[in-house]
Protein backbone atom coordinates (compact mmCIF):
# COMPACT_ATOMS: atom_id res chain seq x y z
CA UNK A 1 0.00 0.00 0.00
CA UNK A 2 1.46 3.62 -0.98
CA UNK A 3 0.85 6.48 1.05
CA UNK A 4 -1.58 7.72 -1.34
CA UNK A 5 -3.68 4.95 -0.43
CA UNK A 6 -3.53 5.90 3.39
CA UNK A 7 -5.16 8.61 5.73
CA UNK A 8 -2.73 10.77 7.88
CA UNK A 9 -4.20 8.59 10.59
CA UNK A 10 -2.91 5.72 9.61
CA UNK A 11 0.32 7.04 9.68
CA UNK A 12 -0.20 8.38 13.07
CA UNK A 13 -3.63 6.87 14.46
CA UNK A 14 -2.88 8.35 18.21
CA UNK A 15 -0.92 11.37 16.91
CA UNK A 16 2.38 10.48 18.14
CA UNK A 17 5.02 12.24 15.69
CA UNK A 18 8.01 9.87 15.90
CA UNK A 19 9.79 10.93 12.45
CA UNK A 20 8.50 13.97 10.94
CA UNK A 21 9.57 13.58 7.37
CA UNK A 22 6.60 11.10 6.85
CA UNK A 23 4.89 14.07 6.66
CA UNK A 24 6.53 15.37 3.96
CA UNK A 25 6.30 11.81 1.89
CA UNK A 26 2.81 12.15 2.57
CA UNK A 27 2.52 15.64 1.15
CA UNK A 28 4.42 14.88 -1.87
CA UNK A 29 1.83 11.63 -1.99
CA UNK A 30 -0.99 14.23 -1.93
CA UNK A 31 0.61 16.19 -4.87
CA UNK A 32 -1.07 14.47 -7.73
CA UNK A 33 -4.44 14.76 -5.95
CA UNK A 34 -4.15 18.56 -5.36
CA UNK A 35 -3.80 18.81 -9.05
CA UNK A 36 -6.98 16.60 -10.06
CA UNK A 37 -8.47 18.95 -7.19
CA UNK A 38 -7.37 22.23 -8.21
CA UNK A 39 -9.18 21.45 -11.58
CA UNK A 40 -12.57 20.14 -10.37
CA UNK A 41 -11.77 16.28 -11.53
CA UNK A 42 -10.58 14.45 -8.49
CA UNK A 43 -13.17 11.81 -8.05
CA UNK A 44 -11.98 11.00 -4.41
CA UNK A 45 -12.15 14.50 -3.77
CA UNK A 46 -14.38 13.92 -0.11
CA UNK A 47 -11.14 11.97 1.22
CA UNK A 48 -8.53 14.15 -0.12
CA UNK A 49 -10.10 16.87 1.75
CA UNK A 50 -10.34 14.89 4.71
CA UNK A 51 -6.76 14.37 4.72
CA UNK A 52 -6.07 17.99 4.07
CA UNK A 53 -8.09 19.01 7.35
CA UNK A 54 -6.58 16.06 9.42
CA UNK A 55 -3.49 17.77 8.36
CA UNK A 56 -3.71 21.01 9.40
CA UNK A 57 -4.82 19.36 12.42
CA UNK A 58 -1.45 18.22 13.21
CA UNK A 59 0.54 21.37 11.99
CA UNK A 60 0.77 22.58 15.74
CA UNK A 61 2.24 19.38 16.64
CA UNK A 62 5.77 19.46 14.10
CA UNK A 63 8.19 20.47 15.79
CA UNK A 64 10.56 21.20 12.38
CA UNK A 65 10.41 24.71 11.34
CA UNK A 66 10.78 23.23 7.00
CA UNK A 67 8.30 20.77 7.29
CA UNK A 68 5.85 22.62 9.17
CA UNK A 69 6.27 25.47 6.72
CA UNK A 70 6.05 22.77 3.79
CA UNK A 71 2.75 21.45 5.26
CA UNK A 72 1.10 24.36 5.88
CA UNK A 73 2.07 26.11 2.64
CA UNK A 74 0.50 22.42 1.02
CA UNK A 75 -2.40 23.00 2.99
CA UNK A 76 -2.74 26.66 2.23
CA UNK A 77 -2.66 25.80 -1.32
CA UNK A 78 -5.87 23.89 -1.42
CA UNK A 79 -7.77 25.43 0.90
CA UNK A 80 -7.47 28.96 -0.55
CA UNK A 81 -8.61 27.54 -3.84
CA UNK A 82 -11.54 28.61 -5.67
CA UNK A 83 -12.56 24.81 -6.23
CA UNK A 84 -12.34 24.51 -2.53
CA UNK A 85 -14.99 26.53 -1.24
CA UNK A 86 -16.97 25.41 -4.07
CA UNK A 87 -16.32 21.48 -3.24
CA UNK A 88 -17.24 22.26 0.19
CA UNK A 89 -20.60 24.18 -0.72
CA UNK A 90 -21.46 21.75 -2.86
CA UNK A 91 -20.67 19.17 0.39
CA UNK A 92 -22.58 21.10 2.52
CA UNK A 93 -25.76 21.52 -0.11
CA UNK A 94 -25.58 17.46 -0.65
CA UNK A 95 -25.13 17.42 3.81
CA UNK A 96 -28.16 19.16 3.96
CA UNK A 97 -30.06 17.81 1.67
CA UNK A 98 -29.32 14.59 2.88
CA UNK A 99 -30.76 15.30 6.04
CA UNK A 100 -33.69 16.85 4.71
CA UNK A 101 -33.94 13.44 2.96
CA UNK A 102 -33.44 11.52 6.45
CA UNK A 103 -35.86 13.91 8.12
CA UNK A 104 -38.48 13.20 5.29
CA UNK A 105 -37.87 9.79 5.02
CA UNK A 106 -38.01 8.89 9.01
CA UNK A 107 -41.19 11.25 9.25
CA UNK A 108 -42.78 8.68 6.33
CA UNK A 109 -41.58 5.79 8.09
CA UNK A 110 -43.19 7.13 11.33
CA UNK A 111 -46.80 7.63 9.54
CA UNK A 112 -46.76 4.36 8.09
CA UNK A 113 -45.81 2.92 12.00
CA UNK A 114 -47.84 4.76 13.11
CA UNK A 115 -50.75 3.17 10.61
CA UNK A 116 -49.52 -0.09 11.50
CA UNK A 117 -50.29 0.36 15.20
CA UNK A 118 -53.89 1.67 14.38
CA UNK A 119 -54.40 -0.83 11.71
CA UNK A 120 -53.00 -3.59 14.68
CA UNK A 121 -54.99 -2.50 17.31
CA UNK A 122 -57.90 -2.56 15.26
CA UNK A 123 -57.75 -5.31 14.65
CA UNK A 124 -56.80 -6.43 18.14
CA UNK A 125 -59.90 -5.06 18.98
CA UNK A 126 -62.16 -6.31 16.46
CA UNK A 127 -60.51 -10.06 17.78
CA UNK A 128 -61.51 -9.36 21.05
CA UNK A 129 -65.22 -8.73 20.22
CA UNK A 130 -65.20 -11.74 18.02
CA UNK A 131 -64.17 -13.49 20.96
CA UNK A 132 -66.06 -12.28 23.25
CA UNK A 133 -68.95 -13.36 21.27
CA UNK A 134 -67.29 -17.01 20.18
CA UNK A 135 -67.75 -17.20 24.17
CA UNK A 136 -71.05 -16.07 24.75
CA UNK A 137 -71.88 -18.55 22.27
CA UNK A 138 -70.65 -21.27 23.81
CA UNK A 139 -71.69 -20.55 27.49
CA UNK A 140 -75.12 -20.26 25.94
CA UNK A 141 -75.04 -23.75 23.97
CA UNK A 142 -72.30 -25.49 25.93
CA UNK A 143 -72.43 -24.04 29.59
CA UNK A 144 -68.61 -23.19 28.58
CA UNK A 145 -67.46 -22.31 31.81
CA UNK A 146 -64.02 -20.84 30.91
CA UNK A 147 -60.66 -22.52 30.41
CA UNK A 148 -59.79 -25.83 32.25
CA UNK A 149 -56.37 -26.43 34.10
CA UNK A 150 -56.91 -29.51 35.13
CA UNK A 151 -53.97 -31.59 37.76
CA UNK A 152 -53.66 -33.64 40.75
CA UNK A 153 -54.08 -32.08 44.26
CA UNK A 154 -50.27 -32.88 44.75
CA UNK A 155 -49.79 -30.43 42.48
CA UNK A 156 -52.79 -27.98 43.65
CA UNK A 157 -50.83 -27.50 46.40
CA UNK A 158 -47.58 -26.37 44.97
CA UNK A 159 -49.50 -24.28 42.76
CA UNK A 160 -51.66 -22.38 45.51
CA UNK A 161 -48.34 -21.33 46.97
CA UNK A 162 -47.17 -20.17 44.38
CA UNK A 163 -50.26 -18.03 43.45
CA UNK A 164 -49.30 -19.51 39.50
CA UNK A 165 -49.16 -22.03 37.44
CA UNK A 166 -45.87 -22.33 35.46
CA UNK A 167 -45.62 -24.01 31.66
CA UNK A 168 -43.76 -27.11 31.52
CA UNK A 169 -40.64 -25.68 30.01
CA UNK A 170 -40.22 -23.52 32.95
CA UNK A 171 -40.81 -26.72 35.74
CA UNK A 172 -37.97 -28.30 33.71
CA UNK A 173 -35.34 -26.29 33.79
CA UNK A 174 -35.62 -25.28 37.53
CA UNK A 175 -36.56 -29.05 39.06
CA UNK A 176 -39.98 -27.76 39.76
CA UNK A 177 -41.99 -30.54 38.65
CA UNK A 178 -43.68 -32.36 41.70
CA UNK A 179 -46.23 -35.13 39.99
CA UNK A 180 -46.96 -35.93 36.23
CA UNK A 181 -50.27 -36.58 35.10
CA UNK A 182 -49.38 -37.59 31.44
CA UNK A 183 -47.69 -40.39 30.28
CA UNK A 184 -44.11 -39.70 30.04
CA UNK A 185 -43.67 -40.72 25.97
CA UNK A 186 -46.49 -38.07 25.39
CA UNK A 187 -44.30 -35.23 27.29
CA UNK A 188 -40.99 -36.41 25.77
CA UNK A 189 -42.61 -36.04 22.21
CA UNK A 190 -44.32 -32.61 22.89
CA UNK A 191 -42.15 -29.78 21.56
CA UNK A 192 -40.21 -27.18 23.10
CA UNK A 193 -43.00 -24.81 21.47
CA UNK A 194 -45.67 -26.06 23.53
CA UNK A 195 -43.85 -26.74 26.70
CA UNK A 196 -43.45 -22.68 26.44
CA UNK A 197 -47.34 -22.60 27.46
CA UNK A 198 -49.60 -23.39 30.29
CA UNK A 199 -52.09 -25.53 28.78
CA UNK A 200 -55.81 -25.45 28.84
CA UNK A 201 -58.66 -27.66 27.80
CA UNK A 202 -62.52 -26.22 27.09
CA UNK A 203 -63.77 -28.56 28.59
CA UNK A 204 -63.32 -30.86 31.96
CA UNK A 205 -64.04 -34.23 31.33
CA UNK A 206 -61.45 -34.92 28.50
CA UNK A 207 -60.18 -38.33 27.33
CA UNK A 208 -56.91 -37.13 29.17
CA UNK A 209 -58.69 -37.25 32.33
CA UNK A 210 -61.07 -40.43 31.25
CA UNK A 211 -57.49 -42.22 31.16
CA UNK A 212 -55.92 -40.71 34.27
CA UNK A 213 -58.47 -39.82 37.08
CA UNK A 214 -59.29 -41.71 40.20
CA UNK A 215 -57.40 -44.17 42.36
CA UNK A 216 -56.34 -47.23 40.57
CA UNK A 217 -54.92 -49.94 41.98
CA UNK A 218 -51.11 -50.45 41.32
CA UNK A 219 -51.67 -53.24 38.84
CA UNK A 220 -53.42 -51.33 36.72
CA UNK A 221 -50.53 -48.51 36.74
CA UNK A 222 -48.10 -47.95 33.90
CA UNK A 223 -44.82 -45.89 33.37
CA UNK A 224 -43.99 -45.89 36.93
CA UNK A 225 -46.92 -45.00 38.58
CA UNK A 226 -47.17 -41.93 36.11
CA UNK A 227 -50.19 -40.71 34.16
CA UNK A 228 -52.03 -41.11 37.43
CA UNK A 229 -54.28 -38.21 39.20
CA UNK A 230 -55.73 -39.82 42.30
CA UNK A 231 -57.46 -37.03 43.63
CA UNK A 232 -58.01 -34.35 40.91
CA UNK A 233 -58.51 -30.87 41.18
CA UNK A 234 -60.32 -28.44 38.49
CA UNK A 235 -58.94 -24.41 38.01
CA UNK A 236 -61.69 -22.80 35.75
CA UNK A 237 -60.22 -19.54 34.42
CA UNK A 238 -61.56 -16.51 33.16
CA UNK A 239 -62.05 -16.56 29.53
CA UNK A 240 -60.69 -13.25 29.51
CA UNK A 241 -57.55 -14.90 29.20
CA UNK A 242 -57.94 -15.75 26.02
CA UNK A 243 -57.87 -12.01 24.83
CA UNK A 244 -53.97 -11.67 25.82
CA UNK A 245 -52.03 -11.32 22.46
CA UNK A 246 -49.74 -13.87 22.63
CA UNK A 247 -52.32 -17.05 23.00
CA UNK A 248 -52.67 -20.01 21.24
CA UNK A 249 -55.25 -22.23 20.44
CA UNK A 250 -54.55 -26.05 18.86
CA UNK A 251 -57.63 -28.10 16.90
CA UNK A 252 -56.43 -30.87 19.05
CA UNK A 253 -54.32 -32.30 21.52
CA UNK A 254 -51.37 -30.11 21.76
CA UNK A 255 -48.61 -33.25 22.28
CA UNK A 256 -49.79 -35.04 18.88
CA UNK A 257 -48.96 -35.77 15.82
CA UNK A 258 -49.83 -33.10 14.15
CA UNK A 259 -52.50 -30.29 15.45
CA UNK A 260 -52.83 -26.91 14.39
CA UNK A 261 -51.30 -23.42 16.14
CA UNK A 262 -53.36 -20.54 15.55
CA UNK A 263 -53.92 -16.86 17.13
CA UNK A 264 -57.92 -17.84 16.97
CA UNK A 265 -60.06 -20.31 16.75
CA UNK A 266 -61.09 -20.72 12.99
CA UNK A 267 -63.21 -22.89 11.18
CA UNK A 268 -61.10 -25.98 12.04
CA UNK A 269 -62.72 -25.39 15.24
CA UNK A 270 -65.91 -27.82 15.36
CA UNK A 271 -67.17 -27.00 18.81
CA UNK A 272 -69.92 -29.35 18.55
CA UNK A 273 -67.36 -31.89 18.32
CA UNK A 274 -65.06 -30.37 21.13
CA UNK A 275 -68.02 -29.79 23.89
CA UNK A 276 -69.67 -33.61 22.45
CA UNK A 277 -70.83 -35.35 25.55
CA UNK A 278 -72.92 -38.32 24.84
CA UNK A 279 -72.12 -41.74 23.41
CA UNK A 280 -70.18 -42.50 20.46
CA UNK A 281 -72.14 -45.02 18.89
CA UNK A 282 -73.81 -44.39 15.76
CA UNK A 283 -71.16 -42.51 14.52
CA UNK A 284 -68.66 -44.08 11.87
CA UNK A 285 -64.88 -44.61 12.36
CA UNK A 286 -63.61 -41.84 11.11
CA UNK A 287 -66.05 -38.97 12.63
CA UNK A 288 -65.68 -41.25 16.13
CA UNK A 289 -61.92 -40.20 15.61
CA UNK A 290 -62.40 -36.55 15.36
CA UNK A 291 -64.53 -36.22 17.97
CA UNK A 292 -61.89 -37.77 20.62
CA UNK A 293 -59.26 -35.69 19.17
CA UNK A 294 -61.48 -32.35 19.55
CA UNK A 295 -62.63 -33.04 22.62
CA UNK A 296 -58.91 -32.69 23.68
CA UNK A 297 -58.35 -28.93 21.75
CA UNK A 298 -56.10 -26.74 23.72
CA UNK A 299 -55.96 -23.12 24.76
CA UNK A 300 -52.07 -22.26 25.35
CA UNK A 301 -51.00 -19.26 27.22
CA UNK A 302 -47.38 -18.47 27.35
CA UNK A 303 -44.86 -18.73 30.00
CA UNK A 304 -47.05 -18.31 33.41
CA UNK A 305 -50.31 -17.36 34.97
CA UNK A 306 -51.33 -15.94 37.43
CA UNK A 307 -54.68 -17.49 39.93
CA UNK A 308 -56.02 -14.08 39.97
CA UNK A 309 -58.04 -15.06 37.35
CA UNK A 310 -59.28 -18.11 38.41
CA UNK A 311 -63.10 -17.86 38.72
CA UNK A 312 -62.93 -20.89 40.32
CA UNK A 313 -61.45 -24.57 41.53
CA UNK A 314 -63.27 -27.82 41.68
CA UNK A 315 -63.06 -30.50 43.80
CA UNK A 316 -64.66 -34.29 43.64
CA UNK A 317 -65.56 -34.94 47.27
CA UNK A 318 -65.36 -33.19 50.73
CA UNK A 319 -62.02 -34.90 51.92
CA UNK A 320 -60.35 -32.87 49.20
CA UNK A 321 -62.16 -29.28 49.85
CA UNK A 322 -61.53 -30.00 53.82
CA UNK A 323 -57.53 -30.76 52.70
CA UNK A 324 -57.86 -27.52 50.92
CA UNK A 325 -59.39 -25.39 53.53
CA UNK A 326 -57.03 -26.73 55.94
CA UNK A 327 -54.28 -25.93 54.41
CA UNK A 328 -54.87 -22.38 52.59
CA UNK A 329 -58.22 -21.52 54.74
CA UNK A 330 -61.56 -20.61 53.38
CA UNK A 331 -60.92 -19.41 49.62
CA UNK A 332 -64.57 -18.28 48.09
CA UNK A 333 -63.34 -19.81 44.92
CA UNK A 334 -63.34 -23.45 46.54
CA UNK A 335 -66.60 -25.73 45.64
CA UNK A 336 -67.48 -29.71 45.00
CA UNK A 337 -68.66 -31.00 42.11
CA UNK A 338 -68.41 -33.92 41.13
CA UNK A 339 -69.79 -34.16 38.13
CA UNK A 340 -67.04 -32.33 36.52
CA UNK A 341 -64.86 -35.67 36.97
CA UNK A 342 -64.83 -39.22 36.22
CA UNK A 343 -65.73 -41.06 38.75
CA UNK A 344 -64.33 -44.86 37.55
CA UNK A 345 -62.07 -45.62 39.65
CA UNK A 346 -61.87 -45.74 43.70
CA UNK A 347 -62.32 -42.24 45.73
CA UNK A 348 -63.22 -41.02 49.46
CA UNK A 349 -67.24 -40.77 49.01
CA UNK A 350 -68.17 -39.54 52.49
CA UNK A 351 -66.16 -39.76 55.71
CA UNK A 352 -67.03 -38.80 59.33
CA UNK A 353 -65.05 -38.03 61.94
CA UNK A 354 -65.85 -37.45 65.67
CA UNK A 355 -63.93 -37.76 68.72
CA UNK A 356 -66.03 -39.10 72.24
CA UNK A 357 -64.33 -39.89 75.79
CA UNK A 358 -61.44 -39.47 74.37
CA UNK A 359 -61.95 -41.93 71.38
CA UNK A 360 -61.53 -41.12 67.86
CA UNK A 361 -64.00 -42.31 65.36
CA UNK A 362 -63.28 -42.30 62.45
CA UNK A 363 -66.12 -43.68 59.33
CA UNK A 364 -65.11 -43.27 55.68
CA UNK A 365 -67.53 -44.47 53.02
CA UNK A 366 -66.20 -45.05 48.97
CA UNK A 367 -67.23 -44.58 45.76
CA UNK A 368 -66.33 -47.86 43.59
CA UNK A 369 -66.33 -46.72 40.08
CA UNK A 370 -67.43 -49.26 37.13
CA UNK A 371 -63.53 -49.67 36.54
CA UNK A 372 -62.98 -51.56 39.89
CA UNK A 373 -65.68 -53.89 39.45
CA UNK A 374 -63.07 -57.12 40.00
CA UNK A 375 -61.65 -55.00 42.67
CA UNK A 376 -62.02 -54.74 46.21
CA UNK A 377 -60.62 -52.68 49.22
CA UNK A 378 -58.28 -55.53 50.05
CA UNK A 379 -56.74 -54.70 46.62
CA UNK A 380 -55.38 -51.28 48.08
CA UNK A 381 -53.20 -50.66 51.21
CA UNK A 382 -55.03 -48.35 53.71
CA UNK A 383 -53.21 -46.70 56.75
CA UNK A 384 -53.95 -43.43 58.89
CA UNK A 385 -50.99 -41.42 60.28
CA UNK A 386 -51.34 -39.18 63.45
CA UNK A 387 -49.26 -36.23 63.51
CA UNK A 388 -48.05 -33.87 66.01
CA UNK A 389 -48.37 -30.12 65.60
CA UNK A 390 -45.08 -30.42 63.97
CA UNK A 391 -46.34 -32.44 61.07
CA UNK A 392 -43.99 -35.11 62.86
CA UNK A 393 -45.43 -38.79 62.32
CA UNK A 394 -46.48 -40.29 65.99
CA UNK A 395 -48.21 -43.02 65.08
CA UNK A 396 -49.40 -45.13 62.04
CA UNK A 397 -52.06 -47.41 61.65
CA UNK A 398 -52.40 -50.04 59.19
CA UNK A 399 -55.67 -51.55 58.12
CA UNK A 400 -56.11 -54.87 56.47
CA UNK A 401 -58.89 -57.10 55.33
CA UNK A 402 -61.42 -54.82 54.49
CA UNK A 403 -63.92 -56.34 51.86
CA UNK A 404 -66.92 -54.19 51.97
CA UNK A 405 -67.04 -50.35 50.66
CA UNK A 406 -66.53 -49.14 54.21
CA UNK A 407 -63.89 -48.29 56.52
CA UNK A 408 -64.66 -47.76 60.59
CA UNK A 409 -61.52 -47.01 63.00
CA UNK A 410 -61.70 -46.41 66.29
CA UNK A 411 -58.25 -45.12 67.71
CA UNK A 412 -57.35 -43.93 71.60
CA UNK A 413 -57.08 -40.14 71.20
CA UNK A 414 -53.58 -38.35 72.57
CA UNK A 415 -53.20 -34.88 73.29
CA UNK A 416 -49.98 -34.92 71.12
CA UNK A 417 -52.02 -36.16 68.34
CA UNK A 418 -52.55 -32.64 66.13
CA UNK A 419 -53.87 -34.03 62.93
CA UNK A 420 -55.36 -37.09 61.39
CA UNK A 421 -54.02 -38.43 57.51
CA UNK A 422 -55.40 -41.55 56.00
CA UNK A 423 -53.66 -42.91 53.30
CA UNK A 424 -54.85 -44.99 50.68
CA UNK A 425 -51.35 -46.91 49.01
CA UNK A 426 -49.75 -44.15 50.11
CA UNK A 427 -51.57 -41.32 48.64
CA UNK A 428 -53.16 -38.66 51.40
CA UNK A 429 -56.93 -39.08 50.73
CA UNK A 430 -58.52 -37.63 54.25
CA UNK A 431 -56.50 -34.75 56.28
CA UNK A 432 -58.50 -33.61 59.70
CA UNK A 433 -57.66 -31.05 62.65
CA UNK A 434 -57.75 -32.74 65.76
CA UNK A 435 -56.38 -31.61 68.91
CA UNK A 436 -55.59 -27.69 68.71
Amino acid sequence: MGYHDKTIDDLYPKKLIKNEHIFIEFVNSLQNDRELFLKGILHSEIQFLSNIHKLRDYIPQIQDFFIKEKVEKFVKSVITSKNYKITINSLEQKRLEREKQEIAQKKRLKILEEERRIKREEQEIAKKKRLKALFKKLEEYFNFQGFIHSTDFENFIKIMKDNKIFCRKYLEDNNLVVDDIALREVIDNTSDRIKNYVRFYWRTKTPTNYRNEGIKPKSVLVDNNKAHSPNPVIFVFDYKIALNTNVRFTDKNAGADSYSFDCKPNQKYNFNYIFHDSSLLGYDETERKSIIQSRCAEFLYPHEISLDYVKKIVFRNQADYDRAVLRFGNDNRFCIDESQFFNHWLKVKTYELKIQNNIIYLKINFNFGKELMRFNLNDFNHKICLLNKFEKEVKRIDIINQYNNEINCKIANNIEYSELCYYIDDIECIRVKLND
